[in-house]
């Protein structure tokens, strides 16, 4: 089997001034303005409709934060020569997304970083509007500074606080307690000086390691390309040699290119083949006692537990109950896992026994400690087997998108049919989906579905039943999975 490896990161220097932006592109010159001019008109509004159409783009691959802290969904980065003070200044467009938890009280402070991550410039903190759970909002945030390379943006709320890092100005910052189970290896700062006589080329960037755990097996790839953007070169690097790349792991490194044909810019994304993403991790940061990662290894039902209720628990059990297709319970497993402290992580397994083809999932738990008591729900009439129901709207995760379109009532649930897109910018082989459903009154249950072949900007339809009767949360994860696995 072929290793897989993901592609994690990509910073790209363009061969433009230091300075572009919207303004700059009218074709004025540089003359003094009167003191205390205001701004030229127009600046911040085409900076600003620049970023509607940035974020249009950024919306296909965007994927929605999974827990209870905000995500954003779009960043966009314009900046001119002088404000009214004549200082040089960028101003960021962002578009924000609340969580499971509504953004309230909410500050923000946004930070430039050098090639060597630390602070360069430091913003004031500023007040945050307020965004009701699941709901999107736009800000902007101007700072005097130079050329941002990196930035960071702190956000904080009356229920937490995050920190978001984005390694490029055209990246779309991400929360870092992302990247706390993984290595994450980027490259910043990206130059390169050539010898046309020699067709020398010594290319600098500097290697950061934002996760927190090591990286292994690191490569990072050089990618040169012409004028027109057609790639026609491409070498490889393997910082420290291949050896595992430490958490807070900081580089400056310098590579030699001899025979390079002639290019215009630089890209140099990383490659590492033990990397996986959050959501393929499983655990969405719920405060609850989440199970993730059901599946079964050789005679054994395997899984992983977390305890996010912010309180040790003692004398814990989890149930899974494994269905068919249609949603029926094939078996039910109760594992006991004894006291589980906060945040505390385990992995678990029982005897799968006659119950090995299962197509679904659903997992429960209870202890032995007191808990708060659940918001009580409003019952309602269960409507009859065959009936349409609420459509969930679409979800997405590292730019797969699931899209409801029918939602049928059964017996024991519903059946949930829609369509699966592939928009991750590459042909997938088999891909395993997976949804995490959660009723009104907390419970979860996995769904599964396996696509074959989706090619890149193609759709597939796919159908999972679920044994739930309502649904008031949905969270999809994807991985691929080897052709033998079926």
């Amino acid at each position: 089997m072929t290793p897989r490896t993901a592609i994690i990161a990509l910073t790209l220097l363009f061969a433009c001034p230091a300075w572009s932006s919207a303004a700059d592109k009218t074709g004025k010159t540089d003359k003094a303005e009167p003191k205390n001019a205001p701004v030229a008109a127009g600046t911040d509004a085409a900076g600003k409709a620049d970023a509607k159409l940035v974020f249009a783009q950024q919306a296909k691959t965007a994927t929605p934060p999974a827990g209870d802290r905000p995500g954003f969904l779009g960043a966009y980065v314009w900046g001119s020569r002088a404000d009214i003070s004549y200082r040089p200044f960028f101003q960021w467009e962002f578009r924000i997304q609340a969580g499971n938890d509504p953004i309230k009280a909410g500050k923000v402070r946004l930070t430039t970083l050098g090639p060597d991550k630390k602070p360069v410039v430091q913003g004031e903190w500023k007040t945050l509007f307020n965004v009701v759970s699941g709901g999107t909002n736009e800000f902007s945030y101007r700072l005097n500074c130079t050329n941002p390379m990196a930035y960071q943006v702190e956000i904080t709320t009356e229920d937490g606080s995050e920190t978001y890092l984005a390694c490029d100005k055209g990246a779309v910052p991400v929360p870092l307690t992302e990247l706390a189970d993984q290595g994450y290896v980027v490259a910043v700062n990206s130059n390169f000086e050539s010898d046309e006589k020699t067709k020398q080329t010594v290319v600098t960037y500097t290697a950061w390691n934002v996760g927190g755990k090591p990286a292994k097996g690191v490569v990072q790839i050089l990618r040169l390309r012409d004028e027109a953007g057609k790639e026609v070169a491409t070498y490889k690097n393997r910082p420290e040699k291949g050896a595992d790349l430490p958490p807070g792991y900081v580089k400056d490194i310098k590579v030699a290119l001899a025979k390079v044909p002639k290019f215009a810019t630089l890209s140099i994304s990383t490659e590492q083949a033990d990397t996986q993403a959050l959501a393929e991790q499983g655990f969405t940061g719920a405060k609850d006692v989440e199970v993730a990662k059901v599946r079964a290894e050789g005679k054994e039902l395997k899984a992983r537990v977390r305890n996010g209720t912010g309180q040790d628990q003692e004398g814990v059990i989890v149930q899974i109950a494994v269905q068919d297709k249609s949603g029926k319970t094939l078996k039910t497993f109760d594992i006991p896992i004894g006291r589980l402290g906060i945040g505390e992580e385990r992995d678990i397994a029982a005897e799968l026994g006659g119950a090995s083809a299962w197509a679904g999932y659903e997992t429960s738990w209870k202890s032995s400690s007191p808990t708060v008591a659940a918001t009580p729900v409003a019952t309602k009439a269960a409507p009859a087997a065959g009936a349409q129901t609420g459509l969930p709207k679409p979800i997405a995760a590292q730019g797969m998108t699931l899209t409801p379109e029918t939602m049928e009532t059964t017996v024991t649930g519903f059946v949930l049919a829609g369509t699966v897109s592939n928009a991750t910018g590459k042909d997938l082989p088999l891909v395993r989906v997976q949804v995490k459903v959660s009723d009104p009154s907390g419970r979860t249950q996995e769904l599964e579905c396996s696509v074959a072949a989706l090619a890149n900007g193609a759709s597939a339809p796919v159908r999972m039943a679920c044994g739930m009767k309502d649904i008031a949360r949905m969270a999809m994860t994807w991985r691929l999975a080897p052709p033998e696995a079926d």
